[in-house]
Order: C-alpha cells, then sequence, then structure tokens
C-alpha cells in the first residue's frame, strides 16, 4: 500500500529503486523519478467521467477538492509505461482524453472466481427474504458513484407507476448503513458486509 501523495516523502521510492518493474494493481503509484517499468491498474471513473450527477450534488468547496484530488492522481497515472484496464470503453475514453495512448493501455477482464462454481464452499448468509414479492440485491460498497441513495426512490417508482412489490437488499458495513437516511434503512434491507465465500 502506497498510502497515496504521502508516499513522495515517505522514502518508498527507496524501496522501489532496485526494482526492474513494479505493478501497482490499484494505481496511480505516486513516485517520482522512477527507473522500473511503471505498470499500473486503472479503476477510477471519476477520472474518465469527470461531469457526472455527483459532481452536482456536492458543494463548491467539496467539487474542487475532489477535483484537485484527481487531477494529482491523473499526474502520476500519466507516468505510467502501461495502465491495465478491465473494459474496453475505459480503454476508449482514456485515449480520447489523452490520458494514454491506445497502445499503452491494456485490457485484462475481470473473470469469475472458482469458487463460484464450487457450491460445496458457500456459505450462508442470514437474510430473511419475503414471499410474495420480487428481491434484488445489490453486492458492494457504498462508494458515491453506485448511487444506492436512488433505491428507495426506485422501489417506490416499481411499487406506484407498475404495481411491482420490489425489496432490494445491500451489504453495507455498519458504518454505510449507518450513514443511510431514515428512509432508506426503512426501505431496503442490509445483509450486512460478506465475505467472499457467502
Amino acid at each position: 500500500d502506497t498510502f497515496g501523495v504521502s508516499s513522495l516523502w515517505s522514502g518508498f521510492l527507496k524501496k522501489l529503486k532496485n526494482f526492474d518493474v513494479i505493478f501497482t494493481v490499484f494505481g496511480p503509484l505516486y513516485v517520482v523519478g522512477l527507473k522500473a517499468i511503471n505498470i499500473v491498474g486503472f479503476a477510477q471513473p471519476w477520472i474518465i467521467y469527470p461531469d457526472n450527477e455527483l459532481y452536482r450534488k456536492m458543494s463548491s468547496y467539496e467539487r474542487f477538492k475532489i477535483r484537485l484530488k484527481f487531477q494529482i492522481q491523473s499526474v502520476f497515472f500519466r507516468k505510467a509505461d502501461v495502465v491495465v484496464v478491465e473494459l474496453e470503453h475505459v480503454k476508449k475514453r482514456l485515449t480520447a482524453l489523452g490520458v494514454y495512448p491506445e497502445n499503452s493501455i491494456k485490457v485484462v477482464n475481470n473473470c469469475l472466481s472458482s469458487l463460484y462454481m464450487q457450491p460445496e464452499k458457500w456459505l450462508h448468509v442470514n437474510v430473511d427474504i419475503i414471499d410474495n414479492s420480487f428481491s434484488i440485491g445489490f453486492v458492494g460498497r457504498d462508494y458515491p458513484h453506485k448511487n444506492t441513495d436512488l433505491l428507495p426512490e426506485v422501489k417506490q417508482i416499481l411499487s406506484n407507476k407498475y404495481g411491482l412489490e420490489v425489496n432490494f437488499y445491500v451489504t453495507l458495513n455498519d458504518f454505510e448503513w449507518a450513514s443511510k437516511s431514515d428512509s432508506f434503512r426503512r426501505l431496503i434491507f442490509n445483509a450486512g458486509s460478506l465475505t467472499v465465500a457467502q
């Protein structure tokens, strides 16, 4: 873990000076003067889609802070020799924005863990599923770009406009769940944070 920009003054570069190739799974790598081949995984949608709905919900100060953060990240991402992305559209967007030349971006699609093909290794999740309703599960962290705050509204639209009774189940940790609105916690079910086997 490179601990963000603080890597620049933490002495982290000294640990890397004898390496030939460095692969940072979730980049960027915050170092300067690197002689090794620098390969970084790119998973930062805010950089390739800067004009999104989430920015419009933020205060001017929050927008300034987050844009500054991602501009700094963008500078360090550009220092990479090779960038690894999971999807073709990310490669196209990085190329269109001039962040990287197309031949420096490699697409390595995500894969299905073999665990999901071995039901005997699955662990039970203790969730009360309500009969006579359609259930949808959202498995993931509550990142702002996931738009989980919209789930109660979607639930109500499906009910009022289409007559569909849908229950949404999320896998939020205690902190994420506590930060949700009262209406969210009233209308959405939480299974809690899950292990991979669950």
